[in-house]
């Protein structure tokens, strides 16, 4: 098994130096945000706009009142206290983010916007009544975003919270007739789960959201790609997959 290392002070050295030059203008890059949230969690004063498409929501349930925003240098996740946000902001539509008097923060690598904390919590849920002072709708009809393809061994910090499609996958063997969750023993219902899936020698984390509608089905055991966001999840990297986009050879 391939162990991804992601070093986070060269992530800051490249992204972190280079945006805080961007950050003083009206529009900025979202890795550009990296220059804020090297200071630990922070409010941002200034009047800093990012524009990107959404990579995910909670469209099939495979998220929870979280929507992920990423342009062509990087992808954030904005915490939202709001339900059927593909309603809202549909799964590759084009938004503007208004980023002053959002709370800004980081876990690993992975760029978190929401409200100000509470207690332990890196950034809180924008209150549903506020959601639309931040986040606006710039067009709904988008073409996908563009794809990085990959192989699992080429997966790096860069990608993260970005879309990404890996082929040539498969179910690990000790994994084979299960589905994309397991069951709490108590109540039976779904909870978020890590599966693993090999290309070679290289193994690629996979995790679904106990609320995801498919949540239940058996995974594939033949050669299967998909496509979703490279995320951060128990302290490692994790893809999510986004949209159902399953396929089989």
């Amino acid at each position: 098994m391939r162990q991804i290392v992601l070093y986070i002070s060269l992530l800051l050295g490249i992204v972190g130096c280079s945006g805080k030059e961007d950050i003083g203008g009206e529009y900025s890059s979202i890795a550009s945000l990296w220059g804020y949230a090297r200071n630990g969690t922070v409010q941002i004063t200034k009047d800093v706009y990012i524009c990107g498409h959404v990579v995910a929501n909670d469209k099939y349930g495979e998220l929870n009142k979280t929507i992920v925003v990423a342009d062509d240098s990087a992808g954030v996740v904005i915490e939202v206290d709001m339900d059927d946000i593909e309603g809202y902001y549909p799964l590759y539509s084009k938004v503007q983010i208004r980023c002053a008097g959002l709370w800004l923060g980081a876990i690993g690598p992975k760029l978190i916007l929401g409200a100000k904390p509470i207690g332990d919590y890196i950034v809180d849920r924008v209150p549903s009544s506020r959601v639309a002072n931040y986040i606006t709708l710039l067009s709904e009809n988008n073409d996908t975003p563009t794809v990085r393809r990959r192989k699992v061994a080429e997966l790096e910090y860069r990608d993260m919270l970005n879309y990404v499609a890996v082929e040539d996958l498969r179910l690990v063997d000790s994994e084979h007739g299960l589905s994309w969750t397991d069951s709490d023993p108590t109540t039976g219902q779904p909870i978020t789960t890590v599966r693993h899936f090999c290309q070679g020698s290289d193994t690629l984390r996979v995790v679904t959201y106990a609320g995801c509608r498919y949540a239940t089905e058996n995974i594939p055991t033949s050669p299967i790609f998909f496509s979703g966001i490279l995320d951060w999840y128990d302290g490692d990297i994790a893809m999510r997959i986004v949209g159902h986009i399953i396929g089989q050879y």
